[in-house]
């Protein structure tokens, strides 16, 4: 029924962006000869924090366009503004620096500190991924956050991604589901590299490499990193590779190195559900709203396996009524996009058991992809016999192809996808440009089938879920199964086996975490701690994924800490957040005599490291 949460989009459900375009795209040279090549920077010997004073208001060290690699070249916003605190522009450098084989202009953002007097080391932003750009919410988010007060903010959209170019969009892959995605893959990949496009060169060791060309074409000595899942990874790449450039790190959802994570993916999901059992079952109100919680999830994804069941639903946005499906993977990807929306998360054990009641469009409703079905505009829910009586929908991004709606304004229609234009024939461009694709497929497949698919299995992925129903897991190994398939035939060869192995640093590091992240646990950060010689860990309840993405706490942890990166942040924001539950359900009469020394209400307090 939602749009697939694939590994291959570890982290597309529950981000939603609009990236409205600007951009001036810049010339390329090519030579399809000369081979693909890693990048092998050296490591710096120093890590530690920039100097203690603060320069004139920093200004990106810009010169004339000139031959010179790597440069940043000034150029229009990719999007509409008229504030002068923003600047634009483009990072060019070598795809392959070893052979210096064409040029890549990577879009970039500067949005200069409010005071007269910044700091000389800036915040630079590391979106999730891969596959995803940073230059997304500019003047609704990064203008306005406290970072500002003291320093630059940088965003940028890494190469293959975004505004950034050449693009590494896949439009084979458009509304393509299953196994079939495989061979669409494997028509990008030979489109991509018939370009002259390295896909190996596309992975988080040459994106180390832009972001120390970054700081040295800015001018700033060191960079504050902030990094959201995948982006934490490259995040630790730079830190191991250019470990001088960075002052300090901050990962929202980390993404070490050393998991495996196409092996742990459907491991995961399972664990953040026996989580939602047993918080809810310790909850007063949620375990006798919810008495049979497990067997209902169970039996809601076991019961439609594989198939699909077609119900009628109400669109959100216009009330309409149309036939839709859904499957066991839909409802997978539905509780995980759930679970990383702080508003949906208390909801989901009501979710799940309106799903086990078969009242698919009540389920929807309460997780806001359908209207009650009082809401059907004009009408209540009409009663087809006939199929041929449904008026013939319109297939929308939101919803798998499998499924028949109406496009709407909420989910957005999915846009036709421009011709892509041969590498090196790239001319300048009027202001109004095509908008840059959210998501790029083939970024991902490059950086995960290079540094992940290697050291993955699916005998391993398989034997991690062996005491789970296999009904219920069967979807999600499907999904592993069918990425590792893509990668043998992607085309981005192997990564060394330091890509797997863990990175120390005595760099100081925040991490922030979500109890119910099903895409980057909280394990996965607890593990790494040790790795870093300074760091500071808090966990918060009734969050999942991207916790800087649904809250404004998160950055004013960060805000304390990158001020004073050797000192805990008082995060007095968490210690005073509510105990979380999950909402009861509202027709069932509570036992309100129940103890609450046998039954304690709500989940445990935030947790600190000592």
């Amino acid at each position: 029924m939602a749009k697939r949460f694939h590994p291959y989009k570890l982290l597309l459900f529950f981000m939603v962006i609009v990236l409205v375009s600007a951009a001036c795209d810049l010339p390329f040279e090519v030579n399809l000869s000369p081979p693909e090549q890693d990048s092998a920077p050296a490591a710096a010997e120093g890590e530690g924090e920039s100097a203690a004073g603060a320069t004139e208001t920093s200004a990106p060290a810009t010169t004339e366009a000139s031959t010179t690699v790597p440069r940043f070249e000034p150029a229009e916003c990719f999007f509409p503004t008229s504030t002068p605190q923003i600047e634009c522009g483009n990072l060019i450098v070598w795809q392959n620096r070893g052979t210096q084989d064409m040029l890549l202009s990577l879009a970039v953002v500067i949005i200069h500190g409010r005071s007269n007097v910044v700091a000389p080391d800036a915040v630079l932003y590391l979106p999730d991924g891969p596959g995803y750009g940073g230059i997304v919410d500019v003047e609704q988010r990064w203008l306005q956050t406290a970072f500002l007060s003291k320093r630059d903010v940088v965003l940028f959209d890494p190469r293959g991604v975004g505004f950034s170019s050449p693009s590494l969009d896949c439009p084979e892959l458009e509304g393509v589901v299953g196994e079939d995605r495989d061979g669409a893959a494997l028509l990008c990949s030979q489109r991509l590299q018939a370009e002259g496009l390295g896909l190996g060169l596309y992975d988080s060791g040459n994106s180390a490499a832009d972001i120390a060309d970054l700081r040295q074409v800015l001018g700033y000595e060191q960079f504050n990193l902030v990094a959201v899942g995948y982006g934490s990874r490259l995040a630790l790449t730079v830190m191991r590779d250019h470990a001088d450039i960075v002052r300090s790190a901050m990962f929202d959802s980390l993404f070490p190195i050393e998991v495996n994570a196409l092996d742990e993916y459907a491991m995961n999901v399972m664990l953040v559900a026996e989580r939602v059992f047993s918080d809810c079952a310790n909850d007063r109100a949620c375990s006798q709203s919810y008495p049979e919680l497990q067997t209902d999830f169970y039996e809601a994804v076991s019961r439609l396996g594989d198939g699909a069941v077609v119900f009628d639903m109400v669109q959100p946005a216009t009330g309409l009524v149309v036939r839709s499906e859904l499957s066991g993977l839909d409802i997978l990807d539905l509780t995980n996009e759930a679970l990383s929306d702080k508003d949906l998360l208390p909801l989901v054990p009501r979710f799940w058991t309106l799903l086990a009641a078969e009242d698919y469009n009540a389920a929807l409703a309460t997780i806001g992809k359908a209207l009650p079905a009082d809401s059907a505009a004009a009408a209540p829910l009409p009663d087809f016999d006939d199929e041929e009586e449904f008026p013939e929908p319109e297939a929308t991004d939101m919803f798998s192809v499998t499924e028949t709606v109406t496009a709407t304004e909420e989910v957005g229609a999915t846009e036709e996808v421009p011709a892509t234009a041969e590498v090196g024939d790239v001319q300048a461009q009027p202001a109004a440009l095509a908008e840059a694709q959210p998501f790029s497929e083939g970024a991902y497949y490059s950086a995960i089938c290079k540094e992940e698919a290697f050291f993955n299995a699916l005998e391993t992925a398989e034997a991690l879920t062996e005491d789970y129903p296999r009904d219920v897991v069967r979807p999600l190994l499907d999904e592993v199964s069918l990425t590792l398939a893509i990668c043998v035939d992607w085309g981005a060869g192997a990564a060394v086996v330091h890509e797997n192995n863990p990175v120390q640093t005595s760099i100081p590091v925040l991490v922030l975490s979500g109890k119910y992240d099903p895409l980057t646990p909280p394990a996965w950060a607890q593990a790494a701690l040790p790795n870093f010689q300074q760091h500071f860990f808090f966990q918060f309840p009734g969050y999942g994924h991207a916790l800087t993405n649904e809250d404004g706490c998160a950055f004013e942890i960060m805000g304390e800490f990158i001020d004073l990166p050797r000192t805990e942040p008082r995060a007095e924001c968490l210690r005073g957040m509510p105990p979380f539950s999950f909402v009861p359900d509202e027709n069932i009469e509570l036992d309100v005599g129940v103890p609450p020394e046998e039954l304690e209400e709500g989940t445990p307090e935030p947790e600190f490291e000592d």
